[in-house]
C-alpha cells in the first residue's frame, strides 16, 4: 500500500510502473474469473484519473475502502463496478470500474470518478447487483 506522499507521487507521472492499490475479496476475483486479487493500477490510467475526471492523488487512498465496502455490479462487459457512497467527508459517490486481463491472470482498476445519482441509477440499471454497501 502506498502513502499520502507515494500516491501524490504515482498521480503526478513520477511512476512508470503500476502498483498494488488493495486486495478483491475471494468471492469478486472469482466472478471475474481471475487468479490474482491484488488490484492493480496502470500510472496512465492514474493520469487519466487525475487530469480527466479531476480527482485529487488523495482520492486512490478511498480505493481500499470503496472495493471493501461499496456496492458491487456486474456489467455487460463482465467488469465489476464498485459503487461507494462517501457521506462522511467530501458527501459524495464514487465508482470505481475493474476489469481481469483477457489472461484472467491479474486484476487492473480501468477508471475511478465521481457520479452523480442519475447517472448511477443508469449504471445499476443495466448491471446485476452482487453487493449493497452497508
Amino acid at each position: 500500500m502506498l502513502g499520502d506522499l507515494e500516491w501524490h507521487r504515482f498521480a503526478n507521472g513520477d511512476f512508470d510502473f503500476p502498483v498494488a492499490a488493495c486486495r478483491l475479496h475471494r468471492d469478486f476475483v472469482r466472478h471475474l474469473g481471475a487468479y490474482d486479487d491484488r488490484l492493480l493500477i496502470h500510472p496512465h490510467i492514474a493520469a487519466k484519473i487525475v487530469f480527466r475526471h479531476h480527482l485529487t492523488p488523495w482520492h486512490f487512498s478511498l480505493l481500499p475502502i470503496i472495493i471493501e465496502y461499496g456496492s458491487v455490479f456486474r456489467d455487460e462487459d463482465g467488469c465489476l463496478l464498485f459503487a461507494y457512497d462517501e457521506q462522511v467527508i467530501t458527501g459524495k459517490m464514487y465508482l470505481a470500474v475493474v476489469k481481469a486481463t483477457t489472461e484472467r491472470h491479474e486484476l487492473w482498476l480501468r477508471t475511478l470518478y465521481q457520479i452523480r445519482t442519475k447517472h448511477y441509477e443508469k449504471k445499476r440499471k443495466r448491471s446485476v447487483l452482487l453487493r449493497v454497501q452497508p
